[in-house]
């Protein structure tokens, strides 16, 4: 009986399709395909267990219908009147709208992604758990029994950023957000001098001698996994590659990490959190394979190609700072940790990163380091440089 029913509702909207399509009464039509799935749509028992449908079907009528000028309203009236839950979809799907339009709203939707991770308040997390991690993020277990469903930001986001014309400001936007998170984890854990020991060079690194800057540390490394996994999944290796050659650059010359009320242990977390995130970036969409000989698959050679000429911009940046050839406007203590810090990640994480730096930006960075005092960081960078850069390294252990 029940399968009668059906088919009789669907026999039905397909006649009144067919009738408006061909001149009758009705002012609108639909597609017979789309007027037959929306009957089965709308006759189609929705449970908890079913929600599947919602994810499926809805974005294929919506791709179906998107080609009239009024096939979605008909889709939408048909929806909201037949089933409840189709109703809280729409809604959801006309919001995603806005961030299409609205770039303060998509900064919004980003921050937010930030607040509710590392558990910082946020306008969006009065209905969110506020224990923090991906399943804060993504909105694991939060069900509420009233009203529209409420979507995690990092959902709406996931959702929301293919509809996006103008992508390349996400890059200098997400570096701005990972920044702030450092300043703010910093001052949550109350960072100094006498709490960190030198910098994070292979000569010495931040001591964890104190329970909030291990807690600090370990949620500063969880923004930077946030920060870097939301541009990769942006734009991949085009914000990437952005990140690298003009959001990092104009970060350090506009002097947007400069705070003088900073305590000196904040600056060199801030310097740190924002090369560990570099270096994840970089991971993310270039890999940490070899991009030279037997070792570099023929799919991988253009983004190791890549790879090749973004790092090489971005290490001589880092060259003609050290050497003074330019002149950084952040504060030097950040600045330092920033440069320190992304060199140690590289020998120890990336190696063969190193392999695509010409040998004179090795030996740029290597005299940098030596009178920064960290003189094992220098040695480990040009060891690390393979055949062309021993006579380099022979240099620097006889001088």
């Amino acid at each position: 009986m029940l399968n009668e029913r059906k088919h009789s509702l669907v026999y039905s909207v397909c006649i009144l399709v067919i009738t408006g399509a061909e001149g009758g009464n009705a002012p609108v039509s639909l597609p017979l395909p789309v007027a037959t799935l929306i009957g089965l749509t709308i006759t189609f028992k929705l449970e908890k267990a079913s929600d599947l449908v919602l994810s499926v079907a809805g974005p294929g009528l919506e791709s179906c219908s998107g080609g009239g000028p009024f096939s979605m309203q008909v889709v939408a009236a048909l929806w909201a009147q037949k089933v409840r839950r189709w109703h809280d979809y729409i809604v959801h799907s006309a919001a995603y709208a806005v961030f299409k339009q609205n770039k303060e709203a998509t900064l919004q939707l980003l921050r937010s992604c930030f607040a509710v991770t590392l558990s910082t308040p946020s306008a969006l997390t009065n209905k969110l758990q506020l224990n923090g991690g991906v399943g804060a993020l993504l909105g694991h277990g939060q069900h509420f029994a009233h009203g529209p469903e409420t979507i995690a930001p990092g959902m709406m986001y996931l959702r929301s950023f293919p509809l996006l014309h103008d992508i390349m400001f996400l890059s200098d936007e997400t570096l701005v957000l990972v920044a702030d998170a450092a300043k703010d984890l910093g001052a949550q854990g109350d960072l100094d001098s006498d709490s960190t020991g030198p910098l994070p060079g292979n000569g010495g690194r931040l001591r964890c001698v104190q329970p909030s800057l291990a807690t600090c540390m370990s949620r500063a490394v969880q923004a930077t996994s946030l920060g870097a996994s939301l541009l990769y999944v942006s734009g991949g290796t085009t914000l990437v590659a952005k990140l690298f050659t003009q959001s990092l650059p104009t970060w350090f010359l506009s002097g947007s990490g400069s705070k003088s009320t900073q305590a000196s242990g904040n600056m060199v977390l801030e310097g740190f959190v924002i090369a560990h995130f570099a270096v994840l970036s970089g991971a993310l969409a270039w890999g940490v394979s070899a991009s030279k000989g037997i070792q570099a698959s023929p799919g991988m050679a253009p983004l190791n190609m890549r790879r090749h000429y973004v790092l090489g911009l971005h290490m001589n940046f880092l060259a003609s700072g050290m050497g003074g050839e330019i002149s950084v406007a952040c504060e030097h203590t950040i600045w330092r940790s920033y440069v320190v810090g992304f060199i140690a990640l590289m020998v120890a994480c990336t190696p063969v990163w190193i392999l695509d730096l010409e040998v004179e930006t090795l030996r740029k960075l290597a005299t940098g380091l030596r009178f920064w005092h960290e003189h094992h960081l220098a040695a480990a960078l040009l060891e690390r440089g393979g055949p062309s850069a021993l006579g380099a390294a022979a240099e620097l252990t006889l001088g």
